[in-house]
């Protein structure tokens, strides 16, 4: 949530007032990507998360609604919370894990 919040608040800071709806949209949408390929990831490590950024990002730089100098600025900002990303998404697996681990627990029979 922080890390989605840093990357809108920089993006609306670089766009008018016209384009901030779609700007915030496309930058919260390249955050939860990159959030569930760094779920499929183990032992992250910044390199690894560099990859996975470059991987996602030719999908936004083919968008006409978005400007290289915003996209640029978007992943810098990403990137420098690599850690906070990743520690993210390494919870919402930990929490999908226990999730599933109830469910397939026995319950007790009366």
């Amino acid at each position: 949530m922080v890390t989605s919040f840093a990357a809108g608040a920089v993006t609306m800071l670089l766009l008018s007032r016209k384009g901030r709806c779609k700007a915030s949209q496309w930058a919260d949408k390249m955050r939860d990507e990159i959030t569930r390929e760094a779920q499929k990831t183990k032992d992250m490590t910044e390199e690894k998360f560099d990859k996975i950024v470059d991987g996602i990002r030719p999908q936004y730089e083919a968008m006409k609604d978005i400007g290289s100098e915003e996209l640029n600025s978007l992943v810098d900002e990403l990137r420098s919370q690599w850690k906070t990303i990743s520690q993210e998404a390494k919870k919402q697996t930990d929490t999908a894990s226990q999730d599933q681990k109830q469910k397939k627990a026995p319950t007790a029979s009366k």
